[in-house]
């Protein structure tokens, strides 16, 4: 069991690992900037921890629902000796955390300013016309889409004067860093086009079938990770084939899929269930997992 000592100096750790991240010599603390764009969804507790900053900004732009409001992105000034910065630490490596990076700027306000530009990037608009809602300000979607970004939409994150954008990966559990290229400022919408979509579905696919086969290790103990793996991807592969798209019901089916005995895919008569009209999707879930459980008379793990 950790002992009060072992946190404190775990936690002092982490403190000192994300300023030398960030603030790579003394210098840096006095000429570089920093302001946190965190996710509420990932983050338990940063209304009220940001409830106490004065420079704390939503992201976002136009009207909107207090409901919607409450999940919105924040950003907040960070220094390199502040609060903020030693509660932020130890919650970055199992978080991840977005870093906008800045020298010197005209800006009266540039917490604020950052905000506005940043708002704008919360809507994108795909290849077939139609916007959507994006959540750059995920780590893991923001390091997807940087790399493969062209000048508009690098422009959409460093402006003409964010200098340096830092994330800490919470997967890879390691920082990434992206330099600004070029001074650029834009007014047109954000797009995505279809090569981008394809690169980072196939990146967020890779990583869904990762987590799932990892889910399911304990459970399969005689496999090999390859093994395992492999199946997991034709049971994903079975439930697309019947329009499972959703990642809940596609965990769903895989699980009795691999409760089958991996089964299903010839077994019509508990597919067709699958089918069945007049009838939501957890509803046939529901019809599947107990026809499963009655013909291979194997309870639920």
């Amino acid at each position: 069991m950790p002992t009060p000592q072992h946190n404190e100096n775990r936690e002092a750790s982490a403190i000192e690992s994300l300023r030398s991240a960030l603030w790579e010599d003394k210098k840096a603390e006095n000429e570089l900037h920093y302001a946190v764009v965190l996710d509420p969804l990932s983050w338990p507790g940063l209304h009220q921890r940001l409830a106490s900053e004065s420079s704390a900004y939503r992201i976002y732009s136009g009207s909107i629902d207090r409901e919607h409001a409450a999940i919105m992105p924040r950003c907040a000034r960070l220094g390199p000796a502040s609060a903020l910065t030693d509660w932020l630490a130890p919650r970055v490596v199992s978080n991840g955390g977005v870093f906008f990076g800045w020298g010197t700027t005209c800006e009266k306000d540039p917490m604020a300013s950052l905000a506005v530009m940043l708002a704008r990037a919360n809507r994108v608009w795909l290849p077939d016309g139609r916007s959507a809602w994006f959540r750059w300000y995920d780590p893991i979607i923001l390091c997807d889409f940087l790399p493969i970004a062209d000048e508009d939409q690098q422009a959409f994150f460093f402006g003409d004067w964010i200098d340096d954008i830092r994330i800490f990966h919470p997967l890879k559990k390691e920082w990434m860093r992206f330099p600004r290229k070029q001074k650029r400022r834009t007014t047109r919408p954000l797009c995505i086009d279809a090569e981008q979509l394809e690169r980072m579905g196939e990146k967020s696919f890779e990583r869904f079938i990762r987590r799932l086969t990892e889910m399911l290790r304990p459970e399969q103990p005689r496999l090999t990770p390859g093994m395992l793996e492999d199946r997991v991807r034709h049971s994903v592969a079975l439930a697309e084939d019947h329009g499972i798209s959703s990642e809940n019901d596609l965990i769903a089916f895989v699980r009795l899929d691999v409760k089958s005995g991996w089964a299903l895919r010839g077994d019509r008569e508990a597919l067709a269930l699958l089918h069945v009209p007049n009838a939501c999707m957890m509803e046939k879930m529901e019809k599947l997992e107990s026809f499963i459980n009655k013909q291979y008379k194997r309870k639920c793990p």
